[in-house]
């Protein structure tokens, strides 16, 4: 089942109640808010995403969107995050912290996952990020950019981000090493 392009390209929809949506058998969600302009809110906190393969380009160019919960998601089925938070200035750090902890065994594709979003991970979510990802039996090969994220230097976050890189073949864009 998919949810693809289910609303990809509606630039004046502003609120959208998704809260109760029974997404259990959806396995896909490729392009479903691409380009949702104006929209500002989704509460997706509980959604069951379990099955879900792939988020390609779901949230890409939502740029007045200021709430997103993934905190709760059972991520373990994603494969393909590609372009999924591309332009996403209206979220904060602690939107995007709710990935730090997700199971990304089966993540395999994710390049420019963050790119172009004015906020980003704080230094401590993606420390954190770092850390319990590279914990993971990660996949080899990941593309994934992290836009100016900000890992600390010559700790366990560094120590993670080298070993995804240097034993897992990961190539990982980011803001490099906090000041």
């Amino acid at each position: 089942n998919s949810l693809e392009e289910a609303y990809r390209g509606c630039t004046a929809l502003a609120t959208l109640d998704v809260s109760n949506w029974d997404i259990s058998s959806v396995t896909r969600f490729d392009y479903c808010f691409y380009d949702c302009q104006d929209l500002t809110a989704l509460d997706v906190s509980s959604w069951n995403t379990g099955l879900v393969t792939t988020f390609n380009r779901t949230f890409y160019r939502c740029g007045l969107l200021t709430t997103l919960d993934v905190s709760s998601w059972d991520a373990s089925s994603i494969q393909d995050i590609t372009y999924m938070y591309y332009n996403t200035d209206g979220l904060s750090s602690s939107d995007y912290g709710g990935i730090k902890n997700w199971d990304i065994t089966s993540l395999t594709t994710a390049g420019s996952f963050m790119r172009y979003s004015t906020n980003t991970l704080t230094t401590a979510d993606y420390d954190t990020l770092l850390v319990n990802w590279e914990g993971q039996s990660v996949q080899n090969n990941v593309l994934i950019n992290f836009n100016g994220a900000q890992y600390t230097s010559g700790g366990a976050a560094e120590t993670a981000r080298t070993a995804l890189i240097n034993d897992h073949s990961w190539t990982i864009t980011d803001g490099g090493a906090a000041p």
